[in-house]
């Protein structure tokens, strides 16, 4: 798979292409290959860049330095992630979720990809993407890797390098695409996005030469730029993208992200990119359109002004169901999480029980109307019975902000909003102060993602000097350590003479790390999970996380995926308000839990990768009307710092009149009140429909599909359509 760079540097100054076009018979054609005239570059990809003559308008050549220098200093060990995982589909043929002759249909149209290119060998796919940690793209490409290699396929997954201008200009471009009263982009931004992406590919032809990859997939914005280099000076690469923002259909950044796509650059924007091809014997007109281009949904291509490209393709979100962050979990789990977060009372008495709640697991984010929901909930509870207006709960689940000002901002606002609510229409009880003081039953949680003892990994890498290799064993030494607080296990570190005693000062300096821990009765609760699922040969329940478990050493998101599942188990309502979305597949994770005892009802507006997944699975819907999202994100955007209580209440009075809103607040009052059969009837019915048509290898599936359709091969492509259930899993 991988060849010297030197060769690659060769087979790309070796060809010359003529005029590419997008036709329905191929996409680009080649001209008779040249001899290169170009002397090979050495040295790493960020010295080339600096060493490349590029014109700048809006940086300087210092700036390109510096910005060469912050990628070097910031740079992953290697682009490439490693895969380790057993995932198979055999395990999805023993669960009854296929069937053999689905795996073998995929296997049969790689093969009509492979003859319709004449190849022999396996298939070289790589998968390209802006992080490995975080987010659906993320979680879903490890096992989409694995399973693409049981196919025979040579799949890799690559993470670009970035530093801070780079991705507050892409973060500008994921807005700029979902909503266009975002400004375009400066030309300050654009060189920095070009010079990032330039820089990744000079990377990507010495350690995975673009000659010898077959199929390059790239997944949003940020490397778009990698796969317009590569589509040009390899055009018998099939080229990718697939995005997975919303796409509004009034045109803001969105033409930018379109032109790179298309291979159409222009004079001056882009003339960073244009003078690095010329330097290699092409010029802009010469560019490379994309093979295919994939979205969540049809409008999205034609928002993007790409409703014409001959490689448009439709296809859903996916979860894997057989993580074991999906695996079925006990009521010992549920009541310790909750009890963790004070939304129950620790069980000292029979009559202890879960109260019932709605709950809503998503950033706290303008985009997922958080101030919406705790408006509805208020509403709602006034139509609910007596018995349950005194014990219905709202629990709202976001990671935690950290860094991202906005994020911390907008969560100390949602409280500020909660602490003012008037309650004045409620009795006495449920009033402020009062013994059921309903402000005091809305939680706003926010998980910490990171353990003490990873933390005190972070620190270890930040001061210690360490190289790679040994940071990561000493880190496995800490991870073995940490059922013990922080301080012991640094004296445990400095005694093995792994840290030497000025080192374990500064580590131990305050404040000492902090982070998500596992509460005595969460940890024994988890044993008992995985001791179940390992009896039921769930491939979650392995012999090593059991293991950990059981010494306390789980890292931080895996206690954040059984303290969700918990949550997402056990509630009476959940509840996705999204103005705008890209996968959604916090629907599909809420509606493949299933608990005995603990049936609940799916509420969700119909946006973004959200609708595909409602049309299959029996959920209670809202069409979020344009008027009111544009609404919705005005008031976000012109909140006060510190608004007064006249203020909140009026934005009370406001939202609450809403058509959107109205219709949450009926969903939550009828999903609270139905009966125990029709709620099962219907979380059963909505599991179903996610195991049949959002599985990870249905996710599988259709990315073959997208590449057999970038390779021109004809087979049935209509946009899929959600279909029946056929399990009873």
């Amino acid at each position: 798979f991988e060849t010297p760079s030197t060769q690659c540097m060769q087979a790309s100054l070796g060809m010359s292409i003529g005029n590419q076009q997008v036709n329905g018979e191929g996409g680009a054609k080649a001209t008779t290959a040249a001899e290169p005239t170009k002397p090979l570059m050495y040295g790493s990809a960020f010295t080339q860049l600096k060493q490349l003559p590029l014109p700048l308008h809006a940086l300087s050549q210092e700036d390109k330095n510096s910005l060469a220098s912050a990628l070097k200093a910031n740079h992953r060990v290697a682009m490439d992630v490693k895969v380790q995982t057993t995932m198979c589909f055999q395990r999805f043929t023993n669960a009854q979720m296929m069937s053999e002759q689905e795996v073998q249909d995929m296997r049969d149209l790689f093969n009509q990809v492979k003859e319709k290119r004449g190849m022999k060998g396996p298939l070289r796919v790589i998968f390209i993407n802006a992080t490995e940690l975080g987010g659906g793209v993320a979680e879903m490409r490890l096992d989409t890797v694995a399973l693409m290699r049981d196919l025979g396929v040579k799949a890799k997954w690559l993470v670009i390098d970035g530093v801070d201008a780079f991705y507050k200009t892409t973060v500008h471009m994921h807005e700029g695409i979902q909503n266009p009263k975002y400004a375009p982009l400066n030309q300050a931004e654009i060189e920095y996005f070009h010079l990032t992406n330039l820089a990744n590919f000079l990377r990507l032809e010495q350690e995975h030469p673009p000659a010898d990859i077959d199929i390059l997939w790239i997944d949003d914005p940020q490397p778009i730029g990698v796969g317009l280099i590569v589509k040009t000076l390899f055009p018998q690469t099939l080229v990718i993208w697939r995005c997975h923002v919303h796409v509004d259909a009034e045109e803001s950044i969105g033409s930018f992200v379109h032109d790179l796509v298309m291979g159409n650059l222009r004079d001056g924007r882009d003339d960073v990119i244009t003078s690095f091809l010329k330097d290699r014997e092409y010029d802009k007109n010469h560019a490379g359109a994309f093979d295919a281009v994939v979205f969540h949904e049809e409008h999205f291509a034609a928002n993007l002004k790409m409703a014409d490209h001959p490689g448009v393709h439709v296809m859903p979100p996916c979860i894997n169901p057989l993580a074991f962050k999906n695996m079925l979990i006990n009521n010992s789990l549920v009541e310790s999480t909750l009890v963790k977060y004070g939304v129950m009372q620790p069980r000292v008495t029979r009559s202890a029980c879960v109260p019932p709640f709605v709950l809503q697991v998503s950033r706290f984010d303008p985009y997922k109307g958080p101030l919406e929901l705790i408006t509805a909930f208020v509403e709602a509870v006034k139509q609910l019975p007596v018995s349950q207006q005194h014990e219905v709960v709202l629990v709202m689940v976001s990671s935690l902000p950290g860094d991202n000002p906005s994020g911390v901002r907008l969560a100390r606002l949602l409280q500020e909003y909660v602490d003012t609510l008037d309650l004045s229409a409620f009795p006495e009880v449920m009033q402020a102060g009062g013994p059921n003081d309903l402000r005091k039953r809305i939680f706003l949680l926010m998980l910490d993602d990171k353990t003490p003892w990873e933390r005190l990994c972070e620190r270890l890498a930040k001061i210690s000097g360490f190289d790679p290799d040994r940071l990561a064993g000493v880190g496995k030494e800490i991870q073995e350590l940490a059922e013990f607080g922080i301080e012991e296990i640094v004296n445990r570190l400095e005694t093995s003479g792994l840290v030497s005693p000025d080192l374990a000062r500064d580590l131990l300096k305050d404040p000492l790390p902090t982070g998500v821990a596992y509460t005595p009765e969460q940890k024994s609760a988890t044993q008992q999970v995985l001791n179940e699922a390992r009896a039921r040969r769930h491939p979650g329940g392995t012999a090593l996380t059991a293991r950990r478990a059981s010494c306390g050493s789980l890292n931080g998101k895996e206690i954040n995926a059984f303290e969700v599942s918990a949550l997402q188990s056990s509630a009476l309502v959940k509840v996705q308000f999204s103005s705008k979305e890209g996968f959604g597949l916090t629907v599909s994770e809420s509606l493949v839990k299933r608990l005995p005892g603990y049936e609940g009802v799916m509420v969700t507006t119909l946006v973004g990768g959200i609708r595909a997944q409602a049309a299959a699975c029996e959920c209670l819907t809202i069409e979020y009307p344009p008027e009111e999202v544009a609404a919705s994100l005005a008031v976000y955007r012109s909140l006060p710092d510190h608004p007064d209580q006249a203020y909140w209440a009026g934005l009370f009075k406001e939202m609450a009149s809403r058509k959107s809103v109205s219709e949450l607040i009926n969903h939550i009052q009828h999903a609270a009140t139905m009966t125990d059969a029709q709620r099962v009837r219907m979380s059963k019915s909505a599991r179903e429909g996610v195991l049949t048509n959002f599985s990870t290898w249905v996710n599988v599936h259709n990315i073959i599909k997208g590449i057999a359709l970038a390779a021109r091969v004809e087979f049935d492509n209509e946009a899929p359509v959600p279909k029946r259930p056929r399990t009873n899993s």
